[in-house]
């Protein structure tokens, strides 16, 4: 192998081991994502658990929208971990000719711009079903990257994923994946079936109410392209006497047109995008992961130069043969409210069709391959081309990506908490300094404050507290009062500052005043 092959284009197992820095940024990665990780899900359990188990409707919303957050927040982490540990660019392009082709319209119209005409992101209909093929472990990761760019709405927010049953209760990822309320499958349709069902009708509905967007993620090939999963594509192909792909698997079918059929009575605008997936460094006939996995990306930071996404979109009613649902109404698809799961059967010739269109739309999906190793691009010539790098917009999401918006709230109030309190406090205390005592000394009246400033005095000069008065003429006494009170208002702010440090109660007692009179007895215009 050439020496001028870069990193990426060489299979992990004959790479060059990684220097002492690169073992400290994968430690430096390993202690950050975690730490997201245990953030995100420990905002879950502490201040959004709480909300759900309260049987109100306010605090039901609240709960779904800090779970949004906390879903968000895990989307920018992953952008966040590119843009530090592995970075890259995602390189998009539409088709313009074959099945799901854009026109030149809808390109200008889905491109969003910056004041200098460059591309900057998307703005794509906000309700669909994403598929694509599957490489790599990291396909996913990218996919969900991608939903941070494809519309200002913040997509990200609303991914839905189909997982293993097997990954619910991993510590931390799986309890925040339950709590995101992916879906968890036995990749057994027949178990898999009634679950899909409710899942399905409560997204459904959650759309179709709320109006917020969806993305529902599938991969329909189930799973990677290996050298176990190979033999398996071409044996199953030689059985149902298709031809059988040579860069991808042959899709399932009855997961995706279930879903489809489910979604599609509830949500009229619902969308299909699909999603032809490249890295450059992957050889014709070669496996991703042999080249690119979690742990090559993030701790020898090896990633791709750009990862090459095409993408077609498909109205669901109109572009997708789903089959004929003039008989199914948004009541009639599973509702997870009703005892019983009224599911949507799926009559064998539509079935049939349906299967037809996929493996064609997969068949294009696999030229694009052979296109893609030919020119190094996935897109016909002259076809428009968006280059976003993988990064997030604005700084202040790197403390989102963290979900640092929960303890920083928290603390936010609790000090405003506090310091009304304490203002209440202070309030009452004044009105107390200020008003006359019941009894006199010496027949003349005197404040609380002026009573402790005497007592303070008297001890200090060894005399007692009707001499002080005594000696005191009335004006210079309702000048001294005047003055104390103004001290006391400058001085009173930074008393409570002090006295956080010390003890946390402040009880009007003769000794304690006595402590406050002293703090600010220096006063200008505060002299006995």
């Amino acid at each position: 192998m050439s020496s001028n092959t870069p990193l990426y284009a060489i299979p992990i197992s004959k790479r060059p081991p990684n220097t002492w820095l690169r073992f400290f940024q994968a430690f430096l990665f390993t202690i950050l994502f975690n730490s997201a990780c245990i953030m995100i899900n420990g905002s879950q359990f502490v201040f959004l658990l709480p909300f759900r188990i309260l049987p109100f409707r306010w605090s039901r919303k609240l709960y779904y929208a800090g779970i949004r957050y906390t879903k968000g927040a895990f989307g920018s982490l992953q952008i966040l971990m590119c843009q530090w540990f592995a970075p890259t660019k995602l390189l998009i392009t539409f088709e313009t000719q074959g099945m799901g082709a854009f026109t030149q319209e809808e390109i200008d119209k889905y491109i969003l711009k910056d004041k200098e005409g460059n591309a900057v992101g998307l703005d794509l209909p906000t309700k669909f079903v994403l598929i694509a093929n599957h490489q790599v472990y990291a396909d996913w990761w990218y996919a969900w990257c991608l939903t941070y760019f494809m519309s200002p709405q913040g997509i990200h927010r609303y991914v839905y994923i189909t997982l293993k049953k097997s990954l619910r209760w991993v510590p931390i990822v799986g309890w925040g994946m339950q709590f995101f309320k992916f879906i968890f499958l036995a990749r057994s349709w027949a178990s898999d079936r009634q679950q899909l069902a409710r899942d399905l009708a409560t997204l459904g509905r959650e759309a179709e109410r709320e109006g917020k967007p969806l993305c529902f993620m599938l991969y329909p090939e189930g799973t990677l392209v290996s050298k176990d999963t190979r033999p398996k594509s071409k044996k199953y192909a030689e059985k149902m006497g298709i031809t059988d792909m040579k860069h991808i698997l042959l899709p399932r079918s009855t997961g995706l047109h279930y879903s489809l059929r489910s979604l599609a009575p509830r949500i009229p605008d619902l969308r299909l995008f699909d999603l032809t997936v490249a890295y450059p460094g992957i050889p014709p006939l070669g496996y991703g992961q042999d080249y690119y996995t979690l742990r090559s990306l993030f701790f020898d930071g090896v990633a791709p130069p750009a990862v090459h996404i095409h993408i077609r979109m498909f109205d669901v009613t109109k572009g997708v043969p789903i089959g004929n649902l003039s008989g199914t109404t948004s009541a009639a698809t599973p509702d997870p409210k009703s005892k019983r799961i009224v599911e949507v059967d799926i009559p064998s010739d539509e079935k049939e069709v349906f299967d037809i269109w996929l493996r064609k739309l997969w068949q294009e999906k696999d030229d694009g391959m052979d296109k893609f190793f030919e020119t190094g691009s996935l897109a016909s010539k002259g076809a428009p081309t968006v280059e976003i790098p993988l990064r997030l917009r604005r700084k202040r999401e790197i403390l989102d990506a963290f979900c640092f918006f929960w303890p920083a709230s928290v603390a936010y109030l609790w000090g405003r908490l506090r310091g009304l309190v304490s203002r209440n406090r202070w309030t009452q205390l004044e009105r107390q300094f200020s008003s006359p005592l019941e009894k006199r000394v010496d027949g003349v009246p005197v404040t609380h404050l002026e009573k402790c400033k005497f007592q303070y005095q008297a001890k200090r000069e060894s005399t007692n507290l009707s001499q002080q008065v005594t000696r005191m003429s009335k004006v210079s006494r309702e000048r001294s009062s005047h003055n104390c009170l103004l001290g006391f208002k400058k001085r009173s702010q930074l008393f409570l500052k002090n006295s956080e440090h010390g003890s946390t109660g402040m009880e009007v007692e003769e000794t304690h005043l006595s402590r406050l009179v002293e703090f600010f007895g220096h006063d200008d215009g505060d002299q006995v």
